[in-house]
């Protein structure tokens, strides 16, 4: 399955027909590291889809997401509250560790496609 597809796929699971909790439709374009140890708090990004959000914003593989607009991201449902709550167009900062080094990234939010 092309990675697009899978995330595409796994997005709409997670959050429900076209939608996310908050009857939003935005997506990041990450895939998460389902395998993490689960020792570090945030989610750990496994892959990042080209011309996305995460993209542009400059999050990278093996990259663990802490906040998204200053709320803290400790596990995948974090994850996925926090992008229900936002819509396409919102621009967010993103706290991520990247070898064992705080930065911020920042990200302009997109609708999610498919």
């Amino acid at each position: 399955m092309p990675r697009q597809a899978y995330v595409d796929k796994f997005d709409r699971s997670m959050m429900g027909p076209s939608s996310g909790p908050s009857g939003n439709n935005v997506q990041l374009g990450i895939q998460p590291d389902y395998f993490a140890d689960g020792s570090e708090p945030g989610v750990r990004v496994d892959g990042v889809v080209p011309n996305t959000a995460a993209a542009d914003a400059g999050i990278k593989d093996g990259d663990v997401i802490k906040s998204i607009g200053g709320e803290k991201i400790n596990s995948l449902d974090d994850f996925m509250t926090v992008m229900g709550k936002h819509k396409a167009g919102d621009k967010v900062k993103i706290d991520v560790m990247r070898d064992k080094q705080k930065m911020q990234l920042e990200a302009t939010l997109r609708e999610r496609k498919g």
